[in-house]
């Protein structure tokens, strides 16, 4: 576990921290999900896709999404994930994070607009990772898109 001193160095919130998050990461965990082009739950996962990452697909509201299974939580999904990002509205985020604790992603990110100071911290304290209210496909395109 990591020095309860530094944990503040988990949280990231600047371009070269993304960047290089979204340089390593192979693997994304979607948890919130949605099947339904329209909503950001599901084109940001499919822009993700199609820059190269590997979405997991989690949400007990779908069966499959990008013609893969979802699963209900993130503890069902095996290997192991390099980003878990988040759909879920805010009062969620904290039950997330106690899931993320188990399944230990490197990365916890949730989306734009969705903030828990709290879960972040814990997070942090434990080595994980965190981004919070960030547009992964935003963020991608400006800072990674031009080198494509």
């Amino acid at each position: 576990m990591q020095d309860q001193t530094d944990w503040r160095s988990n949280l990231i919130d600047d371009d070269d921290g993304v960047r290089e998050i979204l340089e390593q990461a192979k693997t994304i965990a979607v948890v919130g999900i949605k099947d339904r082009p329209g909503q950001p739950a599901f084109y940001v996962p499919n822009y993700l896709s199609g820059a190269g990452y590997e979405i997991i697909p989690v949400s007990p509201n779908v069966e499959r999404v990008f013609e893969r299974d979802a699963y209900d939580v993130i503890t069902e999904v095996p290997g192991d994930i390099d980003i878990m990002q988040i759909f879920r509205r805010p009062e969620f985020v904290r039950a997330h994070a106690e899931e993320a604790l188990q399944k230990r992603p490197k990365v916890f990110w949730t989306q734009s607009g969705i903030v828990d100071w709290g879960s972040a911290e814990l997070l942090a304290k434990s080595g994980i990772k965190v981004v919070m209210d960030r547009c992964m496909m935003v963020d991608h395109q400006r800072l990674l898109r031009s080198r494509a």
